[in-house]
């Protein structure tokens, strides 16, 4: 029996299709998402992605993940021109599944964290919580053990949120009581 191969047409149209109902996401999560969903191989999302670059189909947005892509306006036009050449199968999967894959993809880009040595020996967590953009928390934390500095960077999207709420009670309260023990002097 022989399998239908698609063209890099409609490959790069796919890709577009994927993007458009994904939203901004790195080329890992794009990878993750084509391939666990057998939408297309790696090595020809890499030859789609390569040549929709260099046709200015897509656009890369700058995040502390690395780079995001995402259509360009051109890209758009593109793939409204062209939708209909996606079979119907490709495109009705990728709308009824991006829902899912594009929620977890923007918490993934919510809460960051990586590990580093130090030239001291020590080892360096970082971990973020993001609001677009916006650092919300961007902590530091020296750490002695490489297994320490890996388990806060597990836990951390985890805790990732409470700690934050923490942190706001706890200076939050400090700025209230300063401010009461200013009314009342």
């Amino acid at each position: 029996m022989l399998t239908r191969r698609p063209s890099m047409t409609e490959q790069k149209l796919v890709t577009l299709h994927a993007l458009d109902k994904l939203g901004p996401c790195t080329a890992l999560q794009l990878l993750r998402f084509m391939v666990e969903n057998d939408l297309m191989d790696y090595i020809s999302l890499q030859l789609s992605t390569a040549e929709l670059d260099d046709t200015d189909l897509l656009r890369k947005v700058p995040h502390p993940l690395g780079v995001l892509y995402a259509p360009s306006l051109k890209g758009y036009e593109t793939l409204r021109m062209f939708h209909n050449r996606i079979p119907y199968s490709r495109s009705s999967r990728i709308d009824e599944i991006a829902g899912g894959w594009k929620r977890r993809f923007i918490a993934e880009k919510q809460v960051l964290s990586e590990w580093r040595a130090m030239p001291t020996g020590e080892f360096q967590a970082r971990l973020r919580l993001m609001e677009g953009e916006l650092a919300l928390i961007d902590i530091r934390v020296s750490l002695p053990t490489r297994e320490q500095a890996s388990q806060f960077c597990q836990r951390w999207p985890i805790e990732a949120s409470g700690v934050y709420a923490n942190l706001m009670r706890v200076l939050g309260e400090a700025e209230t009581k300063n401010a009461k023990n200013t009314l009342r002097e």
